[in-house]
């Protein structure tokens, strides 16, 4: 399996959205329970979330969407509820079919795959503003983009234009199969450990594409109810923690993938242009890849094409 989730993580029960909440007539947000669960977790005030839901009230997709967008400014708070075991207390809990397959899926990557990480700084500030420019023409549409989503594109971008990212190793075989087409799986967070839908042909895709492909594939993993053919023959994964306000981790490659990358949280830096120090939005990325298929300058010139890809957008339209 791959190792952690998806940008638009949650670590909630994945149920469906119940009937919206009655106002109170004070102001208080229509919202579902588990809207309401989520936007607690993340320390979200949902009077700030736009409501798609029936009467504008606010479901699980419109806060996820929400913390895609970089909504919520800061890292998820501290639960500030009392521990669940007592002190001087234990608790065993046995493990699950689910993350037992898990634990052994990372354990036999970890311990055959030669990983090797990369990691580098992406300024995403021009993204930003595309992406508020391109939510206001679309604003009729229903439809926002999230940053999530030019990351989705500029992987794939850079994929196409590095196959030998885009493959998957038969070791028994010996043999290296490079696609032509980006498979992408999308690790996201369930209740009882993560769970990897594929995105395919998204180097084919549009953002309009991605965005609507991305959350209903998101949205039908959370509710575990993803179809077999939806999990697999992945070419290429991401993973970001970035919601929690992780700067930057590395992740554990999904074999038979050959390469893995892991997003941070995205925020302002300080940073020297044209010999001054300015606030740039800046995006940390972690490239895991297997050292038998991919070389480090390999890696290194992915990596330098993805930058490259989303400081200067426009190179998305070519």
């Amino acid at each position: 399996m791959g190792t952690h989730g998806h940008e638009s993580l949650i670590s909630s029960a994945a149920v469906a959205d119940r009937p919206a909440e009655k106002g109170n007539g004070h102001g208080r947000a229509r919202i579902s329970p588990l809207a309401r669960r989520i936007a607690e977790d993340k320390g979200i005030d949902p009077a700030q979330v736009r409501g798609s839901g029936p009467g504008g009230r606010i479901v699980q997709r419109d806060v996820m969407t929400f913390i895609e967008q970089g909504g919520s400014q800061r890292p998820a708070q501290i639960p500030t509820t009392a521990p669940t075991i007592a002190a001087g207390e234990k608790k065993v809990i046995p493990m699950t079919k689910m993350r037992s397959a898990i634990a052994a899926a990372l354990q036999r990557s970890k311990q055959t795959v030669p990983h090797y990480y990369e990691t580098i700084d992406i300024d995403i500030e021009e993204i930003t503003r595309l992406r508020e420019r391109l939510n206001q023409k679309l604003e009729a549409e229903k439809i926002r983009l999230s940053i999530a989503d030019f990351i989705t594109k500029a992987v794939a971008f850079a994929l196409v234009r590095h196959p030998a990212l885009n493959s998957r190793f038969n070791a028994e075989k010996g043999e290296i199969t490079q696609y032509g087409d980006v498979n992408l799986g999308i690790a996201v967070a369930i209740p009882d450990g993560l769970i990897v839908p594929v995105l395919r042909g998204v180097n084919h895709m549009g953002l309009r594409e991605i965005r609507a492909a991305t959350a209903d594939l998101v949205e039908r993993a959370r509710a575990q109810r993803l179809r077999r053919e939806e999990q697999s023959e992945a070419t290429f994964s991401i993973t970001s923690l970035g919601t929690y306000g992780v700067r930057e981790f590395s992740a554990i490659i999904n074999p038979p993938e050959v390469a893995i990358l892991a997003i941070g949280w995205a925020e302002k830096r300080p940073v020297v242009r044209e010999n001054e120090i300015v606030p740039r939005m800046i995006l940390t990325a972690t490239l895991s890849s297997d050292h038998r298929v991919v070389d480090g300058a390999t890696a290194a010139e992915f990596l330098r094409t993805l930058k490259q890809v989303l400081e200067e957008p426009g190179m998305l339209l070519f």
